[in-house]
Parts: structure tokens; C-alpha cells; sequence
């Protein structure tokens, strides 16, 4: 995936000055973390010429904001950032805080949010 040049468009800002703050620091993590960044920016280049996408662009920013705040949890590494996460060491870390981000359901083995589970990359 080509990834856009860093600055962020007005498009990104807009996006961003829309995103709800909230106890567990994702819209934080979303404005501030690099790789994040990046992906608002390649989906606004993609979609932002239609205002209409604006909430499609939030929700993905929000599922894989969701997902690295809930490994950060997980493996009690406050600062860890989406590009830390991407590597083979950090996989079983990645798809556990994907289980329990779509509410996992160890005794029914059953997600409460199947397809959150789906769109953030985990296939059961």
C-alpha cells in the first residue's frame, strides 16, 4: 500500500477535528500515533472528495484505534504504537486484542461484534 506524504490535508484535519474524545484515549491515540496518520490521510485522498464518507473514514480510524488501545492494555505497553504492532512477535498480541475488542466469547466461542472481528483483519 502506497502511503501518502506526511501533512495532513485539510480533509484529514476536518475528519479529525470530528472525532470524539473518550475515557479510553482512542481519539487521542488516532490524532497522535504516525502509521494512523497515515492511513487518515490515504483514506481521505480515496474517499474525502465525498463528504458522505466522513463517518465510514471515523469507523475505520476507531476500529484499529479500538483494537491498539486494547493491546496496549494487553500487554501493558502504554506507548505502543500501530507500527510496533505490525511484525510476526507481536501477532498472537494483535489477534488477542482483535478477540477482545469484538467481544470474544472464550466458553461460547461466539463474538459479540463478529463483524468487527472481520473488518479489523481476524479470521476465526
Amino acid at each position: 500500500m502506497m502511503l501518502p506524504e506526511s501533512g495532513q490535508p485539510s480533509v484529514t484535519s476536518e475528519i479529525f477535528s470530528g472525532l470524539r474524545s473518550d475515557e479510553s484515549g482512542v481519539a487521542l491515540f488516532i490524532k497522535t500515533d504516525t502509521l494512523t496518520i497515515q492511513l487518515a490521510e490515504k483514506l481521505s485522498l480515496k474517499l474525502g472528495h465525498d463528504k458522505e464518507q466522513y463517518p465510514y473514514i471515523k469507523s475505520k480510524l476507531r476500529e484499529v484505534g479500538r483494537m491498539v488501545v486494547e493491546c496496549r492494555n494487553a500487554t501493558r505497553e502504554s506507548s505502543a504504537s500501530l507500527a510496533d504492532l505490525i511484525g510476526p512477535k507481536k501477532f498472537i498480541d494483535v489477534v488477542h486484542a482483535t478477540c477482545q475488542t469484538s467481544g470474544f466469547n472464550d466458553e461460547q466461542h461466539l463474538y459479540k461484534t463478529p463483524s468487527l472481528a472481520l473488518k479489523i483483519g481476524h479470521r476465526a
